[in-house]
């Protein structure tokens, strides 16, 4: 499950055309290598949602958590994904670099592709 939670939320960078707060506004999916899969919702309102999809063993849980966002820039030009807990099946916040080229969302060793 918590692999799954990190294909969740994890993040570093900027896009070739340029950074915008609202350039990771999207529908995202990740599936890591152990076919756990999360989708991350990022809308407009700096509003959004995560579906985390977990089998353990056989037996699917799925969770889903609801938060606000925010971007913000470190003195080094990094941009960074602050998420900060609304409501859902457990508490969570996160302030984690990405780095986004096209239509993929890289947050640590995971990759999300735009839906």
């Amino acid at each position: 499950m918590l692999a799954a939670s990190a294909c969740a939320l994890a993040s570093c960078g900027d896009d070739a055309e340029g950074h915008s707060k609202n350039s990771i506004v999207g529908v995202w999916k990740c599936v890591d290598i152990n076919g756990d899969s999360a989708i991350l919702t990022i809308k407009s309102d700096h509003t959004g949602s995560i579906k985390i999809t977990v089998d353990t063993s056989r037996a699917t849980v799925t969770l889903t958590e609801y938060f606000n966002w925010n971007i913000s820039d470190d003195a080094d030009a990094n941009h960074w994904f602050e998420v900060i807990h609304t409501s859902g099946d457990t508490w969570f916040e996160y302030n984690n670099m990405y780095i986004l080229a096209g239509n993929t969302l890289k947050m640590g060793d995971l990759i999300y592709t735009r839906q």
